[in-house]
């Protein structure tokens, strides 16, 4: 992890359709955490995302960086984006 990333544990949805946690390492600029956090503190917030498109309940966001294990495209639970400013943040 490099100075200005937080290590962000997303929600997505697996290839089983099980809701499971993804790890990335996101720049600070992409994420509005919803309280200022201490070093090495855990808190909650957004990442900005990009939506490709969505089915059901579900849409395929693309990340500003990849998860660890499934990359840049991670399919998310609608209920999670939330439009702020025009921009929808997962």
């Amino acid at each position: 992890m490099f100075e200005g990333e937080y290590l962000a544990i997303i929600d997505v949805i697996n290839e089983k359709g099980q809701r499971v946690e993804a790890a990335a390492f996101i720049d600070e600029r992409e994420i509005a955490l919803s309280r200022p956090l201490e070093k090495g503190g855990i808190g909650e917030g957004f990442v900005d995302v990009s939506i490709m498109g969505a089915a059901g309940e579900n849409a395929s966001v693309v990340l500003p960086q990849p998860t660890l294990a499934n990359g840049p495209i991670v399919v998310v639970d609608k209920s999670n984006l939330e439009p702020v400013g025009g921009v929808i943040r997962s």
